[in-house]
């Protein structure tokens, strides 16, 4: 997982424009994408979630099976912390959506459905643009990750601007 502190939580930006946040992500929209970019964003009532310290955002493709096992883990690694997932889904057809979507009675997570400009990192713009959290991170859906090292990364941010867990 990569996680980037509060302070540059406010600068964020892609270099080709398709990502410009000047500061906080806007709570009360339906959609927090640009209209036409082919993702729909489905998220709970803003009123109802306190402001997440962490997001976590998932560019997933076909991971249905995987979805449930790793917002199980999420939630036990980063319990006693405010979060969020994002599922940022580019239009599974085994139903990953779907699934993410059912277990939000479960779990702090939000959907973004993509339709247009398939790929991972148009996923990851889409879930960035998305998030409500201090803090965000990215990680696979694939359980690579070990979503366990959140906690420890996310206290790094204390003194860094950025945190990049690895498998080595």
């Amino acid at each position: 997982p990569t996680l980037v502190s509060p302070h540059q939580r406010e600068n964020v930006r892609a270099w080709d424009g398709c990502l410009e946040a000047d500061g906080p992500s806007s709570v009360g929209e339906r959609a927090a994408v640009e209209p036409g970019r082919g993702a729909e964003l489905l998220r709970r009532d803003p009123a109802e979630v306190a402001t997440p310290e962490l997001t976590v955002v998932v560019p997933t493709l076909n991971e249905a099976s995987n979805v449930p096992h790793l917002l199980r883990r999420v939630s036990r690694a980063l319990r006693g912390i405010r979060y969020e997932v994002i599922i940022a889904d580019d239009a599974s057809p085994d139903g990953t959506a779907d699934v993410a979507e059912s277990l939000s009675n479960r779990f702090p997570v939000r959907v973004v459905r993509r339709t247009e400009s398939p790929g991972l990192s148009a996923a990851i713009i889409d879930g960035l643009r998305s998030a409500r959290g201090r803090c965000l991170a990215v990680m696979d859906a694939d359980l690579q990750h070990d979503p366990a090292v959140l906690p420890g990364l996310l206290r790094r941010l204390a003194t860094a601007d950025l945190a990049i867990g690895s498998r080595y």
